[in-house]
């Protein structure tokens, strides 16, 4: 399993955007200022509970090391 260290501030978004729910996973930014997103949803979801679980998936994985590429681009 990958060092969860490398992500410390990994954080999951769920938001409402042009009439459909959305997920974005940010950290924050190596300098110190904001963050940077490292995955985000490509399908809207219909529903606030349906983003959440999908994003939950998505960030289960990113801290088992299966983003880890992404965030340190």
């Amino acid at each position: 399993m990958a060092d969860t260290r490398c992500l410390p501030d990994l954080t999951l978004h769920v938001f409402e955007q042009d009439a459909g729910w959305h997920w974005g996973l940010t950290i924050s930014r190596a300098n110190g200022n904001g963050s940077k997103v490292i995955a985000f949803n490509q399908d809207v979801f219909d529903s606030e509970a349906a983003a959440r679980a999908d994003g939950e998936e998505a960030y289960r994985l990113a801290r088992a090391g299966g983003m880890l590429e992404l965030a340190m681009a």
